[in-house]
């Protein structure tokens, strides 16, 4: 079997007592370095390890999320599920503050300490809500929470014309998350995946409902450390048996951000296109944009700084008010 968390730790601690130089991390670091590893054979996770020792004196979030990705090479070989690298935080999302204090409350769930007093393991989360609001967004940001490599799954690249392979292909994709585990599985759209459930035709109708039985058989059942991270637009096309608790842990509605949170993602968008956020009237711009989405509001700064520069210089409070009112929010077109 592949070594346990034990196993790996003294892996770590053997090549940490074996440097000439001490290392600086934060406290409990290592921990979350062997459980970003765990899966991996011990001579895989050992030089992982190294890549991310060698010529380091400090440890931080950038040498976690080099360790993460390096679960990348067991996907190779295979279409049904694709990777993400880790490069958010939560520092980059406006708002969703219960959101972000839930996750991080569930992070701690999956220590050794708790698997040791037998405290539950989370199983997911259903993230619900408008478009442009940061689903996605978080999804990714939960992973690098919880310090797991992030894997896509796409129920469409399941369903194929031949009989059985649509649920094989499903089955093999579940047998490779036990098998990468610990790990965060995002299903984007999952109403989408099973909108069929409900058609009048037949074939699709069985084909889809076998797919439904097996998911939500190995939703309850699994032991892995696998944390479901699903996202939805339109609850009225998932199952109820999907939504009851058992499957996810919690289902959060993610609205339109407030006067609050939009100058959150005001300051977030400028500063990344090195705009001094403090240079701008934030509140009046957060006033102006009332029921318009994270994503909107991150095309406005785009769009404004993408003009600014053609005249080589930074946007103005102006152009980025222009820019607002070019812009109909989505919605205002689908009142």
């Amino acid at each position: 079997p592949l070594p346990d968390f034990d196993e790996l730790q003294g892996c770590l601690s053997e090549l940490l007592s074996s440097r000439s130089q001490p290392i600086t991390m934060a406290e409990g670091f290592d921990e979350r370095m062997v459980k970003a590893v765990v899966g991996l054979s011990r001579q895989q996770a050992r030089r992982a390890f190294q890549r991310v020792l060698h010529g380091r004196d400090s440890l931080g979030e950038e040498a976690m999320t080099q360790l993460v990705s390096e679960k990348k090479q067991l996907l190779q070989g295979t279409d049904l599920l694709e990777f993400h690298e880790l490069d958010e935080t939560a520092d980059d999302i406006g708002g969703l503050d219960g959101l972000k204090e839930w996750i991080g409350r569930r992070a701690k769930a999956f220590s050794p300490e708790a698997r040791k007093r037998n405290v539950a393991q989370p199983k997911g989360v259903l993230l619900l809500g408008v478009q442009g609001c940061g689903k996605s967004l978080s999804a990714r940001v939960i992973a690098r929470q919880l310090t797991f490599p992030l894997i896509r799954l796409d129920f469409g690249n399941l369903l194929q014309g031949e009989r059985g392979s649509s649920e094989q292909n499903l089955r093999e994709v579940l047998r490779m998350m036990d098998s990468i585990a610990p790990a965060v599985l995002w299903i984007e759209e999952l109403d989408k995946g099973f909108s069929g459930l409900n058609s009048d035709d037949e074939n699709n109708d069985a084909v889809l409902s076998r797919m439904f039985g097996l998911f939500l058989t190995w939703m309850q059942e699994h032991t892995s450390p696998i944390f479901v991270v699903a996202t939805a637009n339109n609850i009225e096309n998932l199952p109820p048996e999907l939504l009851r608790r058992g499957r996810f842990d919690e289902l959060f509605f993610i609205d339109l951000p407030n006067f609050h949170e939009r100058k959150h993602i005001f300051r977030i968008h400028l500063a990344k296109r090195h705009c001094n956020p403090d240079d701008f009237n934030l509140e009046e711009l957060s006033d102006k944009t009332e029921a318009y989405s994270g994503a909107e509001i991150e095309q406005i700064v785009d769009s404004a700084s993408l003009d600014a520069y053609t005249f080589d210089r930074m946007p103005t409070q102006k152009e980025l008010l222009d820019t607002s009112d070019a812009i109909v929010p989505l919605s205002v077109t689908m009142e």
